[in-house]
């Protein structure tokens, strides 16, 4: 009777990185709650513990799916916040949503199919979830405070927390196409999203006197 092989670390990667492939796919196909772990296992060709094994729960692998993009993302949001709060003058909402859009537009640079997926999964989690994954710390506080210093503290959450949800949202319906025309569209639909999200920012604190620039967008090919 043959020696049975001890799974390495590798191997432990590899199945990690298939179900958390696996259940992004599903999680933005049919959202959260509707997929059970056993379809997560399934999906990914797995046993019916392998979740259990790698993630402990389906809370587990939730938090894995977002913080692959996620983490990345927020290091450079918070030290976008940090280059805004040591910038002199005044900042304006596009500033704001500079910061907040560009980790976003570059992650779907470098992998425009998986990004939006990843968009639309986070779409869907819950208040506590999002508030996890989109921290709003003292730094992004003064952030806003600094932007805009008119407006009251409400006011300026409440813009906040309305911007944060839309823009995911938002650059999640961004046009997948490979075509010339696509490539064309979606550059233009991601500048649009971004300037929406801007006036609905600046309306919500007040802003009567518009100060900003376009956000900068990338011409954004699938597969690079």
């Amino acid at each position: 009777m043959g020696m049975e092989r001890r799974r390495s670390p590798v191997d432990g990667d590899a199945t990690r990185a298939r179900l958390i492939e696996t259940a992004e796919r599903l999680f933005a196909e049919q959202g959260i709650g509707p997929v059970s772990v056993r379809l997560i296992n399934r999906e990914a060709g797995l046993g019916p513990a392998a979740v259990h094994y790698h993630f402990s729960s389906k809370q587990g692998i939730v938090d894995a799916v977002l913080r692959r993009l996620g983490d990345p993302i927020n290091d450079k949001f918070i030290a976008g916040a940090h280059e805004l709060l040591e910038r002199r003058g005044e900042l304006s909402a596009c500033d704001v949503i500079d910061v907040w859009a560009s980790p976003i537009i570059e992650a779907l640079e470098i992998d425009l199919v998986r990004g939006i997926r990843w968009l639309k999964v986070t779409t869907k989690i819950s208040g506590r979830d999002s508030a996890r994954l989109w921290g709003t710390g003292a730094d992004w506080r003064a952030v806003l405070e600094r932007a805009f210093p008119d407006a009251p503290e409400g006011d300026r959450m409440l813009g906040w927390s309305l911007a944060s949800v839309a823009l995911p949202q938002l650059l999640a319906r961004a046009p997948i196409g490979n075509a010339p025309n696509d490539v064309a569209a979606r550059t233009k639909y991601m500048a649009a999203a971004c300037d929406f999200v801007v006036h609905g920012l600046e309306s919500m604190v007040g802003v009567r006197e518009r100060r900003r620039s376009a956000v900068r967008t990338k011409t954004i090919r699938p597969g690079r």
